[in-house]
């Protein structure tokens, strides 16, 4: 009885842990110098703008970062090691699921000094094979769809096809 117990507790973890790693998103980049060496140690701080949590890391040796599991939301990216300027990007706008790519290109100089990059991380999905889209509420709301069947709104998603119904060869 005891170790039904435990499986049952196992499982009920399982299943409340799973919806949450699927709303998750990631944020990876390089950080390298004006020659285009790479940055190794560097400090690497994401914010997100609705919450002020921030989350930080330092890059490996060849000047890699990775936030693996953050909340969907606009961040902030501050990178700074000694003798460059401090970077800082915002916003980044992180969707569910999105593996998004933020490259740094520090600039020498002291580090009270600071580059502001005032644009989000490329729309180019360069980090993964997988496809997908964000359909918002308002075209939710919009969109008159039968019984509200919700698979209905993968149809908003380019290159997406209805199955033929054609069972003739």
């Amino acid at each position: 009885m005891r170790h039904i117990g435990t499986g049952l507790a196992l499982l009920a973890l399982f299943v409340a842990i799973r919806p949450a790693a699927a709303q998750t998103a990631a944020l990876v980049g390089t950080v390298k110098d004006p020659t285009q060496g790479l940055v190794p140690q560097a400090n690497v701080t994401l914010t997100n703008l609705a919450t002020g949590v921030n989350v930080g890391t330092v890059t490996d040796n060849a000047g890699n970062y990775e936030f693996a599991v953050v909340r969907p939301g606009n961040y902030s990216l501050k990178v700074d090691h000694p003798g460059f300027k401090a970077y800082v990007q915002s916003p980044i706008n992180l969707l569910v699921g999105e593996r998004a790519r933020a490259d740094v290109n520090l600039e020498v100089g002291v580090a009270t000094e600071m580059v502001t990059v005032s644009e989000g991380a490329s729309g180019v999905q360069t980090e993964s094979s997988s496809m997908g889209q964000v359909i918002d509420i308002k075209k939710v709301l919009d969109m008159p769809l039968n019984g509200r069947f919700f698979l209905d709104l993968a149809m908003l998603a380019p290159g997406t096809v209805l199955p033929s119904t054609n069972n003739r060869n």
